[in-house]
């Protein structure tokens, strides 16, 4: 029987389940994408990434979006849609990553640390348009 390979980790680690969320809205003709930085002294810190955050007990994926969302930029999030789910092994911590497209409710982000935000634009056409709403969205 052949051995399985070693793993790079010395011991087994919890998953910890994590929402981000593609967010976007429709300005002017315009399809933005917020993606955030990481705080340099955060894991990953200098890192841009979607935002959103850890999956606390009892709340569900939606709901820490949501939240995270929320209190990373003061923005409110509506027609929620599962995207993918994958697992990441860093080397220090292992990741269940659940990514959801959302739509943005509001025109501004609030924030403490506002240099930290950042948009992707690109002209919405009908080759190209932003996300809509699918049955599978929730509110």
């Amino acid at each position: 029987m052949e051995t399985p390979p070693a793993s790079n980790r010395t011991a087994q680690q919890p998953v910890v389940d994590v929402a981000i969320g593609a967010i976007w809205r429709l300005r002017a003709s315009i399809c933005e994408v917020l993606i955030t930085r990481r705080p340099e002294h955060a894991h990953l810190g200098g890192c841009w990434e979607f935002p959103g955050g850890k999956v606390h007990a009892g709340e569900t994926i939606v709901d820490a979006l949501r939240r995270e969302v929320h209190e990373e930029t003061g923005l409110s999030i509506t027609d929620l849609a599962p995207l993918v789910s994958t697992v990441h092994a860093y080397p220090e911590r292992t990741v269940r990553l659940h990514a959801l497209l959302a739509r943005a409710k509001a025109h501004r982000c609030v924030t403490s640390e506002s240099p930290r935000i950042a948009g992707s634009r690109r002209r919405a056409s009908r080759s190209t348009p932003c996300p809509r709403r699918t049955s599978r969205s929730r509110r």
